[in-house]
C-alpha cells in the first residue's frame, strides 16, 4: 500500500536452498546444522547479504512509508515500538534493511559459520 513501486518476494525453503547453493555455497555447512528456527534467521542475512533490500517478518504491518528511514543509509536496523520493547532487547530481526553486501552482514554471517 504505501510502496506500490517496490517489487516483493516471500522466500521459501526451495528458494532459499537454491540461493544458498548456487551463490553463498560457503554456508551450507552452517544451515545444515542449524535448526530450522535458526535457518530463518539465517535466511534472512543471506538474502540481504546477496541481494539487499527490506526484509520483514509477514507479522510486521507498516503504517507509514519507509522512506525516510532508508534514505542514505546503508544499514537500517529498526526498534519496536515502545509498547513492544519490554519483549525485546535491541533491534529487532523481523525488520532490516540492507544494500547488498554490508561488512556487517558478512560479519554475522561468518560469525555463524565459524560455530561449524
Amino acid at each position: 500500500q504505501h510502496h506500490p513501486e517496490w517489487e516483493t518476494f516471500v522466500w521459501g525453503e526451495h528458494e532459499v536452498r537454491d540461493l544458498v547453493a548456487k551463490e553463498l555455497g560457503w554456508l551450507s555447512p552452517a544451515f545444515k546444522r542449524v535448526s530450522p528456527i535458526g535457518q530463518h534467521d539465517l535466511a534472512r542475512y543471506a538474502i540481504l547479504y546477496h541481494l539487499g533490500g527490506l526484509a520483514v517478518d509477514l507479522d510486521v504491518h507498516c503504517l507509514r512509508p519507509f522512506d525516510a528511514p532508508l534514505k542514505g543509509h546503508d544499514l537500517v536496523l529498526f526498534e519496536p515500538r515502545d509498547d513492544l520493547r519490554a519483549r525485546t532487547a535491541g533491534p529487532t530481526a523481523g525488520l532490516l534493511a540492507s544494500v547488498p553486501a554490508h561488512p556487517l552482514l558478512r560479519r554475522v554471517l561468518d560469525a555463524t559459520t565459524d560455530e561449524s
